[in-house]
């Protein structure tokens, strides 16, 4: 059974967008033009919707891949890329990041903080270990993160050391862990003072 004519454009099978339409894409897109303007524009082009061979989703589709070739090929991401072969490369140890949104926030809530080790659940197979804590609204925020070579003592104090350093000397009053050892012994080095709790959910 065949579609009517009208109706064609509609079949998966001819979904495309000509390489004409992804540059005329691509040039509107990058001037700032909204998609549901887009689309509208190229449709008039073609003499309406039903002239056009691809659909709407198809277009926010493509646009939604060139945003993400953007990131992926961007400044950001080659940094990333260059920091992760040096950590491939033995030549660098661990990362460590923080924002200046975030900070502002462990300032307000970061008296008890949440300290806790992904081991292995990311790409790079490396430890990501997460510092969060819990606004006056219930929400979890992130204080910062860290990706490290290896979960010893000596690389958890040199984390919770650039973690108060990052801070501006202010140290968390409790911690919150999943009760690694090599946590325990590097938060009574660095952080004598904090309260250790271990997260109900590992007991």
């Amino acid at each position: 059974m065949t579609a009517p004519p009208q109706f064609v454009y509609l079949v998966s099978a001819n979904h495309r967008l000509t390489v004409i339409d992804k540059v005329q894409v691509k040039n509107l897109h990058n001037f700032g033009v909204k998609t549901c303007y887009i689309i509208g524009y190229i449709a008039f082009q073609k003499g309406g919707y039903h002239h056009a061979s691809f659909t709407r989703k198809d277009l926010y589709n493509h646009i939604d891949c060139y945003r993400r070739s953007k990131v992926k090929n961007g400044d950001a991401n080659a940094a990333i890329n260059y920091l992760i072969s040096k950590l491939n490369d033995e030549g660098l140890e661990h990362i460590f990041w923080a924002d200046g949104q975030s900070i502002v926030e462990y300032h307000c809530f970061g008296d008890i903080v949440a300290f806790d080790s992904m081991y292995k659940k990311n790409k790079y197979n490396k430890p990501l270990v997460i510092f969060s804590g819990c606004n006056h609204h219930g929400q979890i925020v992130i204080f910062d993160s860290g990706l490290l070579s290896d979960e010893t003592t000596d690389t958890y104090k040199w984390l919770l050391e650039t973690f108060v350093e990052s801070m501006g000397g202010k140290s968390p009053k409790a911690l919150i862990t999943d009760g690694d050892l090599a946590m325990r012994d590097a938060i009574k080095n660095i952080l004598p003072n904090a309260t250790h709790w271990l997260c109900g959910w590992h007991l």
